[in-house]
């Protein structure tokens, strides 16, 4: 899934908000959100997810983690998280790009 610039900024906020990003590397995410990297891209930003904390931007965009990761407390992240990036996913239905 391309993204326009606002959609990724958008992305990241939810990331930054709700993922526990410090910091972190946002010029890059959009920059790499924006390009055509087949039929997903995979981000790994960490944060509260842990090392293997990833988005995957499909449709709509998605965060994982590790399995070993997992607790309940990330789990129920990851749901809340997933959810809010569907909900803003929808938003985008006949944006350009």
């Amino acid at each position: 899934m391309v993204l326009t610039k606002e959609q990724a900024i958008e992305v990241w906020g939810i990331l930054t908000d709700h993922c526990g990003i410090i910091g972190g590397c946002r010029r890059d995410f959009v920059r790499e959100a924006q390009l055509k990297h087949g039929l997903s891209l995979e981000y790994r930003f960490q944060g509260i997810l842990g090392l293997g904390g990833k988005i995957y931007l499909e449709d709509p965009p998605r965060v994982s983690c590790y399995t070993e990761d997992e607790t309940p407390e990330i789990l129920q992240a990851i749901q809340k998280v997933n959810t809010k990036l569907s909900l803003a996913a929808m938003g985008w239905i006949g944006d350009e790009k």
